[in-house]
């Protein structure tokens, strides 16, 4: 089962910060996830919310600011806001999960067809996530690993998926059950939960022997497993 840092690991430091991720890397996470969006001149940033309001000493909005002025921008930690760019340098040996935020699939896959190469990273350990359907089937005509983000999903959900063919779906921990997992898993489509906080939610998945990864706000929890 995948050990996957969400956000990094928000229970010690901030949300999609560099330091959460490093702590991920040093301490035995299998991979991270984080939120993708765009400036005004669409360069990639790992940002949850449009607005830097919640997570930054400043309030901007990302797409409707320049690069030159997010570069200016702290964290409430101090550092800078990460690039996708950024992220993808320094931590190749750590599986990649991007959840895109906006509708700009086709330019985050032009965007990483152009730089993998460059900054040496394994296409195999990226995949693009979102809970926007339209995005999907454009993941889908690429050459990367992908999996449909949902809160709830039923039958007919699975049998659209099905058709676009992803690797994964990834669901909301507090409203799967045993038996919809079981349909996906079925229909050769493999589970992640999000975002899996309790050790009790950990050990009965883990005992189901369904679930491909778990997505934890402390991924350290499942260490103990």
């Amino acid at each position: 089962m995948l050990k996957i840092g969400h956000r990094g690991i928000p229970k010690q430091f901030l949300e999609n910060s560099l330091k959460g991720f490093e702590y991920c890397s040093e301490f035995g996470a299998n991979g991270i996830e984080y939120d993708v969006r765009t400036d005004r001149d669409g360069v990639f940033w790992i940002m949850h919310d449009r607005s830097t309001k919640r997570t930054c000493t400043e309030a901007v909005l990302l797409d409707d600011t320049a690069t030159v002025l997010l570069e200016q921008i702290r964290m409430c930690d101090g550092s800078t806001i990460p690039k996708l760019r950024t992220v993808l340098e320094r931590f190749p040996y750590l599986l990649h999960n991007i959840e895109l935020k906006t509708t700009a699939a086709a330019a985050l896959i032009s965007f990483l067809d152009e730089t993998l190469a460059e900054v040496r990273f394994p296409k195999e350990q990226i995949v693009l996530t979102s809970f926007l359907p339209e995005n999907w089937p454009i993941f889908a005509q690429s050459s990367y690993r992908f999996g449909c983000l949902f809160e709830h999903i039923n039958e007919q959900d699975i049998a659209h998926i099905a058709e676009l063919q992803p690797e994964f779906v990834v669901l909301n921990h507090v409203f799967a059950e045993e038996k919809t997992v079981r349909s996906c898993v079925e229909s050769k489509l493999k589970v992640w939960l999000y975002t899996v906080n309790d050790r009790a939610a950990v050990r009965f998945w883990k005992s189901t022997e369904l679930i491909d990864g778990i997505i934890s706000d402390d991924f350290t929890l499942l260490n103990e497993m």
